[in-house]
């Protein structure tokens, strides 16, 4: 009976040797598992200790616009032609978000925009039609504008530029 016992306690099978020994990739595995838990509650405690971090966006920052209203152009229009053609846009002035004092700023600018808005229109009639039919129109008219306002306006602190970008609420361009 003994013989028996023993027999069923190692029958000689080469699997049951293995099925006791662990492999090293577990015991491996097992410790980058605990080693990255302990890594990640040390992030964990010291950003706690520091307080929250403050981020710097773009919506922290000074950040102002005016609305010019809308600028429109008349095309010439062919007699075949029943409805004109126009070039309608509205341009926003995005002031530069670095200026310290932008609320001063920015009142200053309100108080000169008739002026500016005239200055579009001219800027508009300047332009020969043809210039209206090319590709990237609206990127074109936002940089001919940014310069035409910003030379207008002057530079204020350390040669900055007053009005970072032209963007358009709203737009119409005459199709072809």
């Amino acid at each position: 009976m003994a013989d028996d016992a023993e027999k069923q306690v190692g029958d000689g099978e080469p699997g049951a040797e293995q099925n006791k020994k662990a492999s090293p990739g577990v015991f491996g595995g097992i410790a980058f598992v605990l080693l990255s838990g302990a890594v990640g509650i040390f992030f964990l405690i010291t950003s706690l200790k520091a307080g929250p971090m403050k981020e710097t966006s773009f919506v922290d920052r000074n950040y102002a616009e005016i609305d010019l209203d809308s600028v429109q152009r008349e095309m010439a229009s062919d007699s075949a032609v029943r409805f004109s053609k126009n070039f309608l846009c509205q341009p926003v002035l995005i002031l530069n978000p670095d200026i310290e004092n932008i609320e001063e700023v920015k009142s200053l600018v309100l108080l000169r925009k008739k002026a500016l808005r005239g200055n579009m229109l001219h800027l508009l009639y300047r332009l020969p039609e043809i210039y209206f039919k090319k590709p990237n129109l609206m990127r074109r008219i936002s940089t001919l504008f940014l310069d035409s306002i910003n030379k207008s306006l002057g530079r204020i602190e350390n040669g900055k530029s007053i009005v970072s970008k032209v963007i358009f609420s709203q737009f119409d361009v005459p199709v072809n």
